[in-house]
């Protein structure tokens, strides 16, 4: 069966949510959560575990996201992901594509910081 585009994101993008819920639940980072997916299929999941391991190369990132920088920036995150963007070379982006994604999943996505907020030190 082949899923549309769209329904396949927010499918894993709600996962992703999840993820970031449980990392900040559990105390091991702050609310980011990630999915790899290949041919559809669920790989893993995960979230953020920068605290958990004091390791700040233990992120989880989005390539299909639904809360914008400024959701981070409103709760007190630097704009770190607008950055990390803009600082992308030029041979590396034909290889990645970041993709906004709209409607349930991203209301869901940019609720995260809010819902969270508090739960975790920012530094």
């Amino acid at each position: 069966m082949i899923i549309a585009a769209e329904d396949r994101d927010n499918k894993f993008l709600t996962k992703a949510v999840e993820e970031a819920y449980k990392g900040v639940e559990c105390g091991d980072g702050r609310p980011f959560g990630a999915v790899i997916v290949q041919n559809d299929e669920l790989v893993v999941s995960c979230h953020n575990m920068v605290l958990r391991n004091k390791d700040p190369t233990a992120h989880a990132e989005r390539l299909v996201y639904g809360a914008k920088a400024e959701a981070a920036v409103a709760i007190g995150f630097d704009c770190f992901i607008a950055e990390a963007q803009k600082d992308t070379s030029s041979h590396q982006k034909p290889q990645l594509e970041i993709k906004k994604i709209d409607g349930t999943a991203a209301v869901i996505a940019e609720q995260v910081f809010e819902k969270t907020k508090g739960k975790y030190a920012l530094y």
